[in-house]
């Protein structure tokens, strides 16, 4: 079994390097007994490791300390992304690097593919922060494009009285542009345009974007992965100086049609 389960981490560390990872012959794996889940035989069993969880109102939180290094890793979803909810505590004497955008993921169908060691669904590097604040600004554009789009081909019946020349009126329907359609058009696009504002602002704040953390000092913020919807556990590669840290989590997978 332990072997099966190294043919699993080696595919996940493989996917990683695929995706522009470095690859690294030092792996800890976390897990929920307190020496942690595995570490590769390049990992000295004088190293100080230790993992643990804890529980919080919104979840649970896996804990794992080494060398001084302690990392805090919380997974949350919405409709488009898995969420890593990440803090990087430095307790050493000198700076430590890293860099989120090479965080990498693997979707499994469930946990007993991965111990198996079956290819991941999928795999891919985490989006960067950047990538996210253009794409919400691309997506609200094609939106407000859309709108203005069928407001300017909108259009409604008017009466209207014309006089003939020999000074009678007349009346007749005529098309015109639908000014209702296009007052809500630029409403909406109006409203769209605040709405992006907050949300670009939001991630800016929000986002893991530091690439290193200072002695004695920490780090924190959310990175970023596309949600696979067909996976039940998320493999979360973080690559920190020479060793890379593994950790798992299980995803809320929609229930099949009745």
């Amino acid at each position: 079994m332990r072997s099966i389960f190294f043919l699993g981490l080696i595919i996940v560390c493989v996917a990683g390097t695929s995706l522009g990872q470095q690859a690294s012959s030092r792996v800890i794996v976390w897990g929920g007994e307190e020496r942690c889940g595995y570490r590769s035989p390049a990992i000295s069993e004088e190293e100080s490791v230790r993992c643990q969880t804890e529980d919080t109102p919104r979840g649970k939180i896996s804990i794992l300390h080494h060398r001084g290094l302690s990392l805090l890793m919380a997974m949350l979803e919405d409709d488009k992304y898995v969420i890593i909810a990440a803090q990087i505590s430095n307790e050493t004497t000198e700076p430590i690097g890293f860099d989120p955008d090479k965080w990498g993921a693997a979707y499994y169908k469930d946990s007993p593919s991965f111990h198996e060691g079956a290819r991941p669904l999928s795999a891919e590097l985490s989006i960067p922060s950047r990538d996210l604040v253009r794409g919400i600004a691309s997506g609200a554009l094609i939106d407000s494009s859309g709108d203005n789009y069928l407001a300017g081909v909108s259009r409604t019946n008017t009466i209207r009285d014309l006089r003939n020349s020999e000074g009678t009126r007349t009346r007749e329907i005529v098309q015109t542009n639908d000014r209702e359609a296009e007052q809500l058009a630029r409403m909406r696009t109006e409203a769209r345009k605040g709405l992006t504002e907050r949300e670009q602002e939001r991630i800016r704040k929000t986002a893991l974007t530091q690439k290193w953390v200072g002695a004695g000092e920490s780090a924190k913020g959310l990175v970023y992965f596309n949600r696979f919807r067909k996976a039940g556990l998320v493999v979360i590669n973080v690559p920190i100086d020479d060793t890379t840290y593994v950790f798992r989590f299980f995803t809320r997978r929609p229930r099949p049609r009745a």
